[in-house]
């Protein structure tokens, strides 16, 4: 079955002529107005192509496409009149994933859209893959109530921060990947380790210690997830170089990985554990904020955190 591909273009006498040209080989091509745009997210799309055939307009699509989550990995083009380099370098600054000059020769619109198409093929195969990592860790959260969906609660937390602190919506990406994975390495803990009460062995420490380590070496070789290595690595490093597995400190933790640790952090401490009492949102941001001044924590990611987990800065009941 044919990919759809969805050709949005402001003037209606291009519509059926550009759907004509590029419905053809990989794709099933429908064009649409701009009205329609915002209501994409609907379709199970194969790639989107804005029409620049009158100007570089439509261009202000890509960033809320690329902050929508049902469309953020679907591949995006540009068409643009054949020798327009000015409008096509403009087209690329956007974050689009190919340009296509059109009306051009066959040959050269059709070695487009299989480039396109194999963007597509590729994001859906690494969006299945990172689904299938996503469902065994939820599953193995599953074993613990208190960390039930932890990683999914991270990555929400932590995304939200990244759009406080003005971070892009490839970085927020990122961190969304990173936060889902970041606790992967405690599939090989066993449960005396995970959910022991009281004060940890030394032999149980150091199997807690190595799950970084262990994260990071199962997820190390697979092209697709090279970016969230980081936060897998280093979500328990402190900027004072108190943490683990490296005793990082400073500049060496990135701005992302540390956003996703804090996030990481302010979950276990508003989420139940048998070895402690829950702490509530104000006691977590308060005992953050003790951290910060010991060190830990960078205090200037605090207040987005508050932002993140408190909206408009009103506590919940009790909270």
């Amino acid at each position: 079955m044919k990919s759809l591909l969805v050709l949005v273009d402001s003037h209606p006498g291009h519509r059926d002529e550009l759907a004509a040209a590029f419905g053809h080989g990989c794709f099933q091509a429908l064009a649409v107005g701009p009205e329609a745009a915002s209501s994409i997210d609907s379709l199970e799309l194969g790639a989107v192509a804005l029409s620049l055939l009158g100007g570089p307009s439509l261009l202000s699509l890509v960033d809320g496409w690329r902050a929508n989550p049902q469309l953020r990995s679907v591949p995006v083009a540009a068409v643009v009149k054949p020798g327009d380099g000015a409008l096509a370098e403009a087209a690329w600054s956007a974050g689009v994933d190919e340009v296509l000059p059109w009306p051009d020769e066959d040959e050269h619109l059709r070695a487009g859209l299989r480039s396109l198409e194999r963007i597509s093929r590729h994001r859906h195969e690494v969006a299945a893959f990172d689904g299938l990592l996503g469902k065994i860790m939820t599953a193995f959260e599953a074993r613990e109530p208190a960390t039930f969906e932890h990683g999914e609660r991270v990555a929400r937390i932590a995304v939200a921060m990244g759009a406080h602190l003005g971070l892009s919506v490839e970085t927020q990406e990122r961190m969304r990947r990173g936060a889902l994975l970041h606790d992967i390495g405690t599939v090989i803990l066993p449960d005396r380790s995970m959910y022991q009460v009281g004060v940890l062995g030394p032999g149980a420490l150091d199997e807690v210690h190595a799950h970084p380590v262990v994260g990071y070496s199962l997820l190390k070789g697979v092209p697709s997830l090279e970016p969230v290595l980081p936060f897998v690595h280093r979500h328990h490093e402190r900027i004072n170089g108190s943490g683990f597995p490296d005793g990082l400190r400073g500049s060496e933790i990135t701005l992302p990985v540390q956003v996703v640790a804090i996030a990481d952090a302010y979950d276990a401490m508003t989420s139940a554990r048998p070895y402690r009492a829950t702490f509530s949102r104000r006691e977590a941001l308060e005992m953050l904020g003790e951290e910060a001044e010991s060190g830990l924590w960078d205090e200037a990611l605090l207040l987005p955190l508050r932002r993140a987990t408190l909206g408009a800065g009103q506590w919940d009941e009790g909270g």
